[in-house]
């Protein structure tokens, strides 16, 4: 069984014992209730909060969107992106 890549604390990622069967379940359901057209439409709300001045949502999209400040200048946009997932 393969193992997982998680990232703990804005940390690099690390790889870890193979998500448990209760992890898959929950990761499952989580996909099934938000499929990324859904997603999208979350996405759009939290740019839309930020655009008005909303600090809580600019920190959300500035992680998802910059990484990592110590770690940001090695990877390219690819693999910032997929770190995170």
């Amino acid at each position: 069984m393969a193992t997982a890549t998680r990232t703990r604390n804005g940390k690099a990622p690390v790889e870890t014992a193979p998500y448990r069967p209760v992890e898959r379940d929950y990761l499952r359901i989580l996909t099934a209730a938000c499929p990324p057209e859904r997603w999208q439409t979350v996405v759009e709300k939290a740019v839309t909060l930020a655009e008005g001045g909303d600090a809580q949502s600019r920190a959300w999209l500035s992680k998802y969107l910059c990484g990592d400040k110590t770690a940001a200048h090695t990877l390219d946009w690819n693999e910032r992106m997929l770190a995170d997932m």
